[in-house]
């Protein structure tokens, strides 16, 4: 089964987690037969020189799609979509390591369920260095509990999400939204009426610091919150009761503790010491 890996990058990125992640897809047990490159605005000379390396190593197999201008995930994932060439395509991140089994089992696992859109898997979380481990994101298997799941928690690892290009499309595509893209496209997929699935195994080691803490927190954050909460209620993937529970705690947590407790109470109640 061929499928397109789809990346974007931007200025801020380290350049050498950049390529790190990169040989991660390419060294996968099933080999990609296209990498899609949105470089976000101008990028850095070392960015640029990783790049310019990798398309040498790899002759034919890096589509890079250059934007005059930093628009943000959602519009570069846009136009990545509508670039790749396969109809399945996997997400990636540009400073995390992808298992190199992920691909193997997400493409059987799409192959077995031709009813399902888009597969994530569980990821493990390490800090700077790949031995300093800090726990499990864990997100639901099946359909009906991705659903369940959906109205009070992003129920998909975005970094390990493979997913069929057309359903993507059907709905709308990825879209602007803040700090949400991909939980609000996993929500209107659902809304739609399509099928999301997560395998039971880690399939990305994700890089996490303190920063990601400080950027889910500030009044702005919960302005998106609420943004989504909203659409979730409007489009019947939550109630009333769950819309004013979920309000209230995201106020509590985004706006009304210290980051030093926020990301605290985020790996006590949010994360697994193992899968």
């Amino acid at each position: 089964m061929n499928y397109s890996v789809l990346m974007s990058v931007y200025f801020k990125e380290n350049a050498q987690y950049f390529l790190e992640s990169v040989q991660s897809m390419l060294n996968q047990t099933v080999k990609p037969d296209e990498i899609v490159l949105v470089c976000d605005g101008a990028l850095t000379e070392e960015l640029d020189s990783v790049i310019g390396s990798l398309q040498e190593e790899n002759k034919n197999l890096f589509k890079i799609i250059r934007l005059e201008k930093n628009g943000g995930l959602g519009k570069a994932l846009q136009i990545g979509v509508q670039s790749c060439s396969n109809e399945i395509v996997a997400r990636m991140d540009t400073d995390d390591i992808a298992l190199e089994n992920r691909m193997e089992k997400q493409l059987a696992f799409l192959e077995q369920n031709p009813d399902i859109c888009a597969v994530g898997g569980q990821i493990q979380e390490f800090n700077t260095k790949l031995e300093n481990k800090v726990g499990y994101r864990c997100v639901p298997l099946t359909p009906e509990d991705v659903r369940k799941t959906v109205s009070y928690r992003n129920p998909m690892n975005h970094m390990t999400v493979t997913f069929r290009k057309q359903s993507i499309l059907d709905v709308g595509n990825y879209q602007h939204f803040d700090k949400f893209e991909d939980y609000y496209l996993w929500a209107r997929l659902l809304e739609n009426g399509y099928k999301l699935a997560n395998i039971d195994s880690v399939c990305v080691y994700a890089r996490v610091n303190d920063a990601m803490y400080k950027r889910r927190a500030g009044v702005e954050y919960f302005k998106q919150t609420l943004k989504l909460e909203k659409y979730l209620l409007n489009s019947g993937l939550a109630n009333k009761y769950q819309y004013y529970r979920n309000i209230c705690i995201r106020l509590f947590g985004t706006v009304l503790i210290p980051n030093r407790i926020r990301s605290h109470l985020y790996n006590k109640m949010m994360r697994k010491t193992e899968v």
